[in-house]
């Protein structure tokens, strides 16, 4: 007999994070509807219009009701994403920033060292200057 190998539980993991495109399985009153929290929203807006149309306006409400708490699902995961986004641009432009400035860094140091050297020029005038006096 071939022993079965020992399942662990990675506890490390890290969480996914909620999307618009998570299916989700949603128990309303009457039915069970799986898909996106956008097309659950969208399902109970349509049986809601159903059944105003159709003179029961109770059961439409509850379908409205049923359909504004998805709606809420689908506004925080877009509040989400828009912060994430936010957040990676912040990230770049700090990248960004940091990069510019090594960059001046580098270009002062090697100015800065340019600068520590004599100029020819320097060098040649004291010794010329030397030569007249001495005559």
């Amino acid at each position: 007999m071939v022993p079965l190998p020992i399942k662990r539980k990675n506890r490390n993991r890290s969480r996914r994070p909620f999307s618009s495109s998570r299916l989700l399985e949603s128990n309303g009153p009457d039915i069970k509807i799986k898909g996106s929290a956008l097309q659950i929203v969208d399902k109970y807006m349509a049986l809601s219009r159903e059944y105003q149309t159709s003179g029961d306006p109770i059961t439409a409400e509850s379908y409205l009701q049923y359909a504004e708490h998805y709606q809420r699902i689908v506004d925080a995961n877009e509040l989400k994403i828009q912060q994430n986004q936010v957040i990676e641009k912040e990230k770049n432009q700090t990248k960004t920033i940091v990069s510019e400035e090594r960059s001046v860094d580098e270009t002062l140091v090697r100015e800065s060292k340019v600068d520590d050297e004599p100029k020819p020029s320097e060098i040649n005038q004291p010794l010329l200057e030397e030569n007249i006096i001495g005559k």
